[in-house]
């Protein structure tokens, strides 16, 4: 099938390129699911996992495509939404002063729902094309590897015997790698040129 134009998928697609060069040299942006790789057979279905409350506050619930409607916010505001730690964060506008429309985060935690989307992703993931192998790339905000050791756990309990092996977690430097199969999570920086 062929791709639409989504800048997040083909964001994905080239942080897996430079995250695994061999094991995805020959992937193709497509779409159910956005990423395939025939030889090994591997499919990546690419997503935000971007909690609902947070879209709704910045008011892009209603966007067809919440991560560049994320973009289009970071470049209007030139600030990132949080710190590398993850704890409380500020908006600032392009002038230097606090944003006050939107609650700080220390209120809602990160920001990220990736268990959310998660569940999402395996109720439809029998509507994609097959794979031997089959993987969930989420879009998150920056995070901590507790909150990730969190979902990890979670998923791993829910994924008795898992539709989906592995879950990228990506914020735009750092990639975790959850192995689901194994329970295992690793995490490397991935930053990606234009």
């Amino acid at each position: 099938m062929p791709a639409r134009n989504r800048p997040d998928e083909v964001l994905a697609l080239r942080v897996l390129q430079q995250y695994a060069p061999i094991r995805y040299a020959h992937a193709l942006h497509a779409d159910r699911p956005d990423i395939w790789c025939l030889r090994p057979s591997i499919g990546v279905e690419v997503t935000w996992g971007y909690a609902n409350h947070i879209l709704a506050q910045l008011g892009l619930n209603s966007a067809r495509d919440p991560h560049d409607a994320l973009l289009r916010y970071h470049s209007q505001y030139q600030m990132p939404f949080a710190d590398r730690t993850g704890r409380a964060f500020e908006y600032l506008e392009a002038n230097g002063t606090i944003d006050r429309n939107i609650e700080p985060p220390a209120h809602l935690g990160s920001g990220n729902d990736m268990l959310f989307a998660y569940r999402r992703k395996v109720a439809k993931a029998h509507q994609y094309r097959q794979f031997a192998e089959m993987n969930l790339f989420l879009h998150i905000f920056p995070t901590t590897d507790d909150e990730v050791r969190r979902f990890a756990a979670a998923a791993t309990e829910l994924a008795r015997r898992p539709v989906l092996r592995t879950v990228y977690c990506y914020d735009g430097r750092t990639l975790w790698v959850v192995d689901l199969m194994r329970g295992m999570i690793s995490h490397a920086e991935v930053v990606v040129s234009n």
